[in-house]
């Protein structure tokens, strides 16, 4: 009998990649697999994305426009929860329901759905997929795509979040046959807060076949004007390290042209405007959408340089490596990212493919851009980025571990806890 591997995440798929590569993965490798996941907004990038996976999947729908009854439940014992966990009364149902909007329908189908394993894409269904999996008497595992109690994009936006977050993490992580992570400055990171010894890495790159058609970049006409540098992220907008790039854009002189792909939020045309002030030519700075997660790397291989900029101020970030630097590399752009530990995981000294600068030093920026603007320098690194794009970086070169690590949770040879008790490790299970 074939194995039924259950993915649930609390998000959109299409701003989960990480979950549909693992469907995927699973799907081609003989698994029966069903993937649940929650929406509250438009389906439309989902339904593009969704429209012809051979996996099976389920929407779990609480838009107030679609489904205002729903919406209306999944709120009230959501609020009711956040009151029950903010006045110090903590129960891992109460956090559950706090935690994930939603929680009581997804434990519902999650449970339904006879897995031999359950796979928790980002901590708001950890506990949710921990639950099931115990009613069902299986493993479970969970990926951690971001430290989100340590995130200001998540535990920072309100103070009580942050204990509850790291509590369910506390609980659960060590539960888990597997524990993933996008780096391994945040493997070790999460093995050595909670105890343990299983936890695996797969980068957030992509497979091969998506930058099939791709041309190399030896093949690519020569720019004839700037060299033109490529950002992406879902927003435009502070605290990203645009700030930096926007400062050495007069000191380059003309010499480069910034695309930013994104959306500008309400309220930060201003900020965006006080940051083109400096710069003289105003062309210099071309603003575009965010293109479909199938027609990025088309865009990117029209640049030639590739932002990665995220500072270290949070330490989610700084222990991460985000998707845009997999896709620069994937699309053979050559790759600037700050020097943090997560992008010194992944770019070793003699990589080639492009260069690292201090978050904040915008000489050392300046001085990396100057570098690589040199047409055999450029040449270079992005022959580089294509090379590793396609041997080290890509989620082909990853798929195997991933599927050797599913099978040993069903087998029942993995788990997450370490086996020897150092001091302190015994709290960090409990």
């Amino acid at each position: 009998m074939t194995a039924r591997i259950c993915l649930v995440s609390p998000a959109p798929v299409w701003v989960n990649p990480r979950l549909v590569k693992e469907a995927d993965a699973l799907h081609e490798a003989g698994y029966d697999v069903v993937a649940g996941y929650r929406a509250d907004g438009p389906t439309d990038r989902d339904d593009a994305i969704l429209r012809n996976k051979p996996w099976r999947w389920h929407r779990i729908d609480v838009a107030r426009d679609r489904q205002p009854f729903a919406w209306m439940r999944a709120a009230a014992r959501q609020r009711a929860a956040e009151w029950i966990v903010r006045a110090g009364l903590r129960s891992a149902r109460a956090e559950r329901a706090a935690y994930c909007r939603g929680d009581g329908m997804l434990s519902r189908w999650a449970a339904a759905q006879d897995a031999a394993l359950y796979i928790a894409h980002t901590q708001p269904v950890l506990a949710v997929v921990a639950k099931a999996a115990a009613s069902r008497g299986v493993p479970f595992a969970f990926d951690c795509e971001d430290l989100l109690a340590e995130d200001a994009a998540d535990g920072g936006r309100a103070a009580w979040r942050r204990p509850m977050i790291s509590h369910i993490e506390r609980r659960y992580l060590p539960r888990a046959a597997y524990v993933s992570a996008t780096s391994v400055p945040m493997a070790e990171y999460l093995a050595g807060r909670y105890g343990l010894r299983t936890t695996r890495v797969w980068h957030n790159c992509f497979p091969a076949a998506d930058a099939a058609a791709l041309r190399g970049p030896a093949d690519r006409p020569t720019p004839n004007g700037p060299v033109e540098l490529a950002w992406i992220s879902a927003t435009v907008g502070p605290g990203r390290g645009l700030e930096d790039i926007f400062a050495a854009l007069p000191k380059l002189g003309g010499r480069v042209a910034l695309h930013l792909y994104g959306a500008i939020p309400s309220g930060q045309s201003e900020w965006l405007d006080e940051q083109l002030a400096p710069v003289r030519e105003r062309s210099a700075v071309v603003l575009h959408p965010l293109q479909p997660a199938d027609a990025m790397l088309t865009a990117l291989a029209h640049h030639q340089i590739g932002l990665a900029l995220d500072g270290g101020e949070s330490l989610n970030h700084s222990l991460t490596v985000g998707n845009k630097f997999f896709l620069y590399l994937q699309a053979g752009l050559a790759c600037v990212a700050t020097d943090i530990p997560g992008h010194r995981s992944v770019f070793p000294a003699g990589a080639g493919f492009g260069g690292l600068y201090r978050p904040g030093d915008v000489r050392s920026l300046t001085s990396v851009l100057e570098t690589l603007t040199n047409p055999a320098a450029l040449a270079a690194a992005q022959r580089a980025a294509w090379i590793a794009g396609r041997t080290t970086y890509v989620w082909d070169h990853e798929k195997p571990q991933f599927l050797e690590t599913v099978a040993g949770a069903l087998a029942g040879t993995l788990s997450a806890r370490r086996r020897m008790t150092p001091a302190g490790s015994a709290a960090a299970g409990s």
